[in-house]
């Protein structure tokens, strides 16, 4: 079962330090090998970008 929960939007602002408005993402994930794992964090820093302004 794979649950998504969307806490930030395109358009919405994350501040940097020292106006820091939280983080952008927590990924939760469970995998039955050590291989699918390293396959969907390089899946994630291929698909994700965090801009900070």
């Amino acid at each position: 079962m794979i649950s998504v929960i969307q806490m930030m939007h395109p358009g919405d602002v994350v501040r940097p330090y020292p106006d820091f408005t939280g983080y952008p993402a927590f990924v939760l994930s469970a995998h039955a090998a050590y291989e699918e794992l390293i396959g969907f964090h390089e899946l994630l820093d291929r698909e994700i970008e965090v801009v900070y302004e």
